[in-house]
């Protein structure tokens, strides 16, 4: 890995740390911090595929073994991953439903 991915992960890494607001527990029981966020934002800086209503941002590396279809546990509701959209420097957004 180069010197600036492993800043941009590192950076990536430290905001997920800094703004999360919720833990998931993924299939394999591991506990990984994330945000959780409401997806359909009317207008928002993201377009929102459709399909799912709520994201989760996560440390990619946390997060690369999940697959569309699994089911992770945030606080006591289950959701259904539809979506996996990692953006090429450390984060992974997790469509859930």
């Amino acid at each position: 890995m180069s010197w600036s991915a492993t800043l941009d992960a590192d950076i990536s890494a430290s905001c997920v740390s800094a703004l999360a607001n919720a833990e998931a527990t993924l299939p394999d029981f591991s506990v990984v911090p994330g945000i959780l966020q409401n997806a359909a934002i009317p207008g928002g800086v993201y377009d929102v595929a459709p399909g799912y209503t709520q994201r989760f941002t996560a440390q990619s590396t946390l997060v690369s073994d999940l697959e569309v279809e699994d089911i992770i546990t945030i606080g006591e509701t289950d959701y259904l991953v539809t979506a996996i959209e990692p953006d090429g420097v450390g984060l992974t957004v997790l469509g859930l439903k």
